[in-house]
């Protein structure tokens, strides 16, 4: 009988215990990523933003972001955001064209990469795939 309501137990509770860990550990890769730093300055206030380039990886700061990333870009900025499952603490992020500064092109192996900072916070470093920010820029 108590290993029914050991089992129970389990089932009832583990849910609620993988949800706490999904949302902490989205909001650590926030605060030490810089999502939440660049977010608060450049929060991304339309709802209907159309992302060209979806299942993206990139990197800010310390968090990667392999497959999640949403990239998008317009004559007034680069738009990011990350899939749904993963939006705790993400918000999407609006940086205007005039502050991305201090552009690199980086390669590793086969990956080429774009890495800049922003005007607002120069220690935050973004990284995203070079091909999508070429693509981006040249239609926006």
């Amino acid at each position: 009988m108590n290993d029914n309501w050991l089992a129970l137990g389990i089932v009832i509770v583990f849910p609620f215990v993988f949800c706490g860990m999904w949302i902490f550990v989205s909001m650590l890769l926030s605060v030490i990523g810089g999502w939440k730093t660049l977010a608060a300055s450049y929060p991304d206030s339309s709802r209907n933003r159309d992302y060209s380039h979806t299942f993206q990886g990139g990197k800010m700061g310390l968090a990667n972001y392999n497959g999640i990333l949403m990239i998008g870009g317009d004559e007034s900025g680069l738009h990011l955001a990350v899939m749904i499952l993963f939006r705790p603490f993400h918000p999407p992020i609006s940086i205007p064209w005039e502050d991305v500064q201090n552009l690199e092109f980086t390669q590793f192996l086969f990956t080429k990469r774009v890495r800049f900072t922003t005007s607002a916070h120069p220690r935050i470093r973004v990284q995203l795939p070079e091909k999508v920010m070429k693509e981006i820029r040249r239609n926006g």
